[in-house]
């Protein structure tokens, strides 16, 4: 026999080899023969060969013996039976497992292919911007307005910002001026480029913003922003519990879209490009921008000057008459509207009314009602007034008036007859009490004055009660003097008495009797020319 590394011949029996010192492999024993025995394939196992080590004793390797298999005996096999078939609730498990396979399959796909990717879009809507406009002192519920923008530097600083500058971007409500923030995300990304590229990517997107459910047009056209960089939509004439609605629309032309792919490739960024629309409560926006917004105090105060029958006309017809307001007042929101000047109107300033705030001392203010001149009206025809020279906001004041300029009828005033007379001494007597010291300054205190007759005197041949005269003899107790006064023109506007004019006597008498001496009603030569008619 040979050995099987060095080819070295070594007798019949030997272990190792002489020269190499390699193992011997032993040929088994034979086996006894099998009965109808199949031939086999022998499986020799080649012997691991180990180093020869100094000093050391090699394990004797056992020789490989050859494995011989026995042909399993196969038992005999009964008839198979006949397939059954399939009952149908089996059939439709096996469907249905089949379509919920389909369905997983379809979704893992989708989500590998479209939503996965699709998360990793930036949404441009996540960065839109409100302004309110705050260039007026007040802003007035109703009449908000302002923009609604994309902030390129906020998405610069989210999206290429450092970690410090993004935990800053957090606290948003507290930041006005992004510079601070961008300097310091400069420091970590090439500022100028990838702000440039930002900048080119949203200056081509549209934005549309209108106010949610409203009835009427409370928008403009888009304009460009101030800053260049991006488009913006403005709204208007907006309440604090409006809701925005703003589109943004991305560029459909294939030229525009590939420049948008080439400036995302220099910011390192994809965008989720399609059209998009999202709510904005405007409510919101005013706390964020810090913004006081007021409720306006809306007066249709044309209307309460109707209702409540205020206007009063003074003066007869051809007598330059005037229209005023009766004293009045009344209160709306905070306000308190007053007039207590009627005495003091007149064509050419008209009747001031008074406003006050309760809340608010500084926030206080006149206006006029100003009437039409009344001398070339005729009865019955329209005569119009104005509120606040035709101004609709009452300045320095939340005042705003519904409407700023109104009509009415007009009434002339009748002479005073003598069956009215009669019945109006009370008023006369009234009347001149209360401007007695305007009418004879040598009365200092209506307490002074004390009425002893009164007459309605109206010449025969007088074409109308307009000439009537009321003459009233009174007694000024401090002095124990007596004088009259010669009413004029004399009527009555709403049951209150009026007249054109009231002048005392030049001088004062010791009685009555003397005051009437050389007037002419009661002179003997004229007084037959008079209708003279004791009243009081």
């Amino acid at each position: 026999m040979f050995c099987e590394k060095c080819g070295n011949q070594v007798p019949d029996g030997s272990k190792f080899c002489e020269k190499c010192g390699n193992p011997i492999a032993q040929a088994p024993a034979p086996q006894a023969a099998q009965p109808v025995q199949q031939p086999v394939q022998q499986n020799y196992q080649q012997p691991v060969q180990q180093p020869v080590q100094q000093n050391y004793q090699q394990p004797v390797q056992q020789p490989v013996q050859q494995s011989y298999q026995q042909p399993a005996q196969q038992p005999v096999q009964p008839p198979k039976a006949p397939r059954q078939p399939m009952s149908p609730g089996v059939k439709k498990a096996i469907i249905f497992g089949g379509i919920g396979v389909a369905v997983i399959v379809i979704a893992l796909v989708a989500l590998f292919a479209f939503i996965i990717p699709s998360l990793n879009k930036v949404d441009i809507s996540k960065y839109l911007e409100t302004k309110i406009n705050t260039s007026d002192s007040t802003i007035y519920d109703g009449e908000i307005s302002g923009k609604v923008s994309v902030s390129t530097d906020r998405l610069y600083i989210d999206k290429l910002g450092d970690a410090e500058t993004k935990k800053l971007l957090e606290n948003k409500n507290s930041i006005t001026d992004y510079k601070d923030l961008i300097d310091s995300a400069s420091k970590a990304v090439d500022s100028s480029t990838k702000r440039s590229a930002l900048a080119d990517i949203t200056y081509d997107l549209e934005l549309e913003c209108k106010i949610k459910d409203a009835k009427e047009e409370t928008t403009e056209d888009s304009e460009s922003a101030s800053s260049g960089s991006s488009y913006t939509a403005e709204f208007k004439n907006a309440k604090q519990s409006d809701v925005l609605e703003v589109t943004i629309k991305w560029p459909k032309d294939p030229i525009k879209i590939k420049e948008i792919e080439q400036y995302e490739n220099i910011a390192g960024l994809t965008f989720d490009k399609s059209d998009k629309t999202v709510e904005i409560k405007l409510e919101d926006k005013i706390k964020e921008n810090k913004v006081k917004v007021t409720e306006k105090v809306t007066v249709d105060f044309v209307k309460y000057i109707n209702d409540n029958k205020l206007i009063k006309i003074k003066g007869l017809q051809g007598d330059y008459p005037s229209a005023y307001l009766k004293e009045f007042e009344f209160t709306e929101g905070d306000y308190t509207f007053t007039n207590k000047s009627e005495k003091k109107s007149s064509y050419s300033t008209g009747t001031e009314i008074k406003v006050t705030n309760k809340k608010d001392e500084d926030k206080k203010k006149s206006f006029y009602v100003h009437f039409d001149s009344l001398s070339d009206v005729s009865e019955g025809e329209d005569v119009t007034f104005t509120i606040n020279s035709n101004t609709d906001h009452l300045y320095n004041t939340d005042v705003f008036f519904t409407s700023t300029e109104g009509t009415f009828k007009y009434v002339p005033n009748k002479p005073m007859t003598l069956d009215e007379a009669k019945k109006s001494t009370e008023k006369i007597t009234q009347y001149l009490k209360d401007n007695i010291t305007k009418i004879d300054s040598s009365i200092t205190k209506a307490e002074n004055f004390e009425i002893q007759e009164m007459y309605y005197i109206i010449k025969k041949d007088a074409e109308d009660d307009s000439e009537a005269v009321i003459y009233a003899f009174y007694k000024n107790t401090a002095k124990n003097k007596y004088k009259y006064i010669s009413i004029s023109k004399a009527y009555l506007a709403d049951g209150d008495f009026m007249c054109g004019s009231a002048y005392d006597s030049w001088s004062s008498y010791s009685s009555v009797a003397d005051s009437q001496k050389y007037l002419n009603p009661f002179y003997k030569s004229t007084k037959d020319d008079y209708n003279t008619t004791k009243i009081y």
